[in-house]
């Protein structure tokens, strides 16, 4: 494979990659349906509760060499992947829900 395909390859896994294509297609959703003011508190809370989190530990998976690359594509890897990647969505998932019971709850007082 020429330099130039792997190249070619290589962005368009990261713009397919799930972490990407759904912080993009979120972000965009909410800032053209939703007003800005009440946008960007929920793009804040979703980048630090699933987005950050999950990037990071692929970020750091990745450098150490944990997992050949951020797709984690090797069925080997992921069995190291997954036992962390799950809980750690749950939990983002969970302080998602919490924050908008917050919300909701400060909205009716």
């Amino acid at each position: 494979m020429s330099i130039r395909a792997r190249r070619l390859a290589v962005v368009v896994s990261w713009i397919g990659h799930p972490l990407v294509f759904v912080t993009i297609s979120v972000g965009i959703v909410l800032t053209t349906q939703v007003a800005s003011r009440a946008a960007i508190p929920l793009l804040a809370a979703l980048f630090l509760s699933l987005i950050a989190p999950m990037d990071l530990l692929l970020f750091f998976g990745v450098r150490s060499g944990r997992w050949g690359d951020a797709d984690v594509s090797v069925r080997e890897e992921r069995k190291r992947f997954y036992p962390i990647a799950i809980p750690l969505s749950a939990l983002g998932t969970i302080v998602m829900w919490l924050a908008k019971r917050r919300a909701t709850f400060f909205a009716a007082a």
